[in-house]
């Protein structure tokens, strides 16, 4: 069944910063033009109200109505004192007066009489990232960030040392209720706090930057950095202007990362991983690529059943997109990203296309109907010392469909039914995947099954992508629990599987040949808990048993336990009896 999904009404979001090539030149039709921006779509008629704050803590609101369903609602604004101030401001490295680590209050709340999905994308020239808004009824209190390296250089012989283009690794938090206390644990040091494990107390609608430190580590990279908070929050990360990969020097054109970070407890066990279409001018340097993060220890990943990585938590395994569509599985919950190559290595202003980075939908996590947005918006650009409007930015949309490949006749996109002969089957899977080339705006796509899509779109040295919605089922990762205590030759114990995302026990047995000296009554049914006990048979000597118990989702609990005879008797000789299991 779907449960909690990418719908809402009621959501939080802010803008991370961004690079702005207007305030660098002090042209105000290039200031003007770049814009923050949120696009509302519904499936009934409907009316809302954004409510934002400025860097001045000054409230505003915006009234909305969706009377037509088919039509887009978009709000914009020029980002001056509405985009989160970071370390790089116009290009200029300033350590004292951003937001960084700061108490900020950027913040926008969405609500709505029906549900809605929104999208909101941060677009500066050459520069511009989209992303799908988390409702704050699927938000919880534990996240891991996804990030990108930091892209730092140095200057020799100048204060501050940094290159004036560096720009970092980055993640914001907004709470959504107030006595909101969020502990950050950095995988890198963080611009103000280094290392250090920091405790912030937000109110509703506060908003925490945090960006790399680059002076202690020029590719500092925040993914893997835990987030913890009381009380639910929305977490937003990426990089404030990426190269992809940023090992490989001749690449020039660079691109803001954002997308909303899914709590842990929605992640899932697998993805597909999609090559993307080649851009019509892209450069041969470099390639697109992918990354794996892990929630928890010991997690073991694999690509077409081929095992690359081990993780530990907040570790990841990250590798090239391969040319086929490829399937990637853990035994825990991992998130799944997929990262858009720079296009450019020399006058990039003629390639299309550039990083964006892209959550990518667990196959658990698929639903059966999307509507979605590939946004277009417009810009001012600078041709030859003058300004030229740019009505359309993008000039190649797309979606990718995931469709299992049994019902790839029953896929629909925009209500007409698709050719199944447009998908590739995705090798020793189900699934077949299709990139399909579509226009800008609304756009639906359903199927008779669940089905995934990813939306994208590239422009001249710039580019978007982000997953176009998705289920947010809390996921069953936690095997029952097993509990057992020894009393004078006698034990009781229970069998837990009672968390929110639980699945109930299925299946209990106890493995035979394990089971010595003891006598165990048990009585099962199929339930979030069950209990069992016993007796050593003779109590002078020791006694063991293994009981197994499985949930509803296959996952399995295998556990041993000692149960000590009385060993006061040393003249007692006993050898092992008989087996005896009681069911009732």
């Amino acid at each position: 069944l779907e449960g909690p999904d990418s719908k809402g009404r009621d959501f939080w979001l802010t803008f991370m910063p961004n690079i702005h090539r207007g305030l660098v030149d002090r042209n105000e039709a290039i200031i003007n033009s770049d814009s923050l921006h949120i696009f509302i779509v519904s499936e009934k008629a409907t009316t809302g109200v954004i409510t934002y704050k400025d860097i001045f803590n000054q409230v505003y609101t915006h009234n909305f109505s969706i009377p037509d369903p088919s039509k887009i609602h978009q709000f914009s604004l020029v980002f001056r004192n509405f985009e989160l101030v970071g370390l790089n401001v116009t290009t200029d490295i300033d350590f004292e007066n951003g937001q960084n680590e700061k108490i900020a209050k950027q913040s926008f709340n969405i609500t709505s009489k029906e549900e809605i999905t929104v999208y909101a994308i941060n677009q500066a020239i050459t520069t511009s990232d989209a992303f799908l808004v988390l409702p704050v009824d699927i938000l919880d209190n534990e996240y891991f960030i996804m990030s990108y390296n930091s892209d730092g250089s140095f200057r020799n012989n100048f204060n501050p040392p940094l290159d004036n283009a560096s720009t970092p690794s980055q993640f914001a938090v907004v709470a959504t209720e107030d006595n909101t206390t969020i502990t950050i644990r950095p995988t890198v040091a963080t611009a103000r706090n280094n290392l250090n494990v920091q405790s912030v107390n937000l109110s509703r609608g506060d908003v925490y930057l945090v960006q790399a430190n680059m002076l202690s580590n020029l590719r500092a990279d925040l993914t893997g950095t835990q987030v913890v908070s009381n009380k639910p929050i929305a977490v937003f990360s990426g990089h404030q202007r990426a190269t992809v990969p940023v090992n490989i020097g001749n690449l020039t054109s660079r691109d803001i990362l954002i997308e909303q970070i899914p709590p842990l407890s929605t992640w899932g066990f697998s993805a597909f991983i999609t090559p993307y279409p080649i851009p019509s001018t892209i450069t041969e340097s470099g390639n697109d690529i992918y990354r794996v993060l892990a929630g928890y220890d010991n997690t073991i990943v694999t690509v077409d059943k081929f095992q690359v990585a081990l993780l530990d938590k907040g570790e990841f395994f990250e590798a090239p997109i391969p040319n086929s569509a490829k399937l990637v599985e853990a035994n825990n919950p991992v998130l799944v990203a997929q990262f858009k190559q720079t296009s450019g290595s020399g006058n990039f202003s003629i390639q299309i296309g550039d990083p964006f980075m892209m959550l990518i939908p667990p196959a658990e996590q698929f639903m059966k109907s999307y509507r979605f947005i590939n946004v277009q918006v417009g810009e001012n650009s600078i041709e030859n010392g003058s300004i030229i409007p740019v009505p359309n930015v993008y000039v190649e949309q797309y979606v990718t469909i995931v469709s299992p490949t049994l019902y790839l006749d029953r896929v629909r996109f925009d209500g007409g039914q698709m050719n199944a002969a447009e998908f590739t089957q995705i090798t020793n899977t189900t699934y077949s995947y299709v990139n399909k080339r579509v226009s800008g705006g609304v756009h639906t796509v359903d199927s008779d099954t669940i089905c995934g899509i990813y939306v994208y779109g590239y422009g001249r040295a710039n580019s978007y992508g982000y997953v176009g919605g998705m289920n947010f089922k809390k996921i069953d990762f936690r095997a029952p629990q097993i509990f057992s205590e020894n009393d004078c030759g006698t034990f009781t114990g229970t069998i837990l599987d009672t968390g929110d995302a639980d699945t109930k026990i299925d299946q209990v047995f106890f493995d035979q040949d394990s089971i010595k000296n003891v006598t165990v009554n048990y009585n099962f049914v199929k339930a979030d808990s069950s209990v069992f006990s016993g007796r050593l048979i003779n109590p002078y000597i020791d006694g063991k048993f293994t009981i197994i118990a499985t949930d509803s989702s296959r996952l399995r609990n295998r556990k041993s336990f000692d149960v000590p005879g009385f060993t006061l008797h040393t003249s007692v000789t006993a050898t092992d009896p008989p087996i005896e299991i009681v069911e009732r």
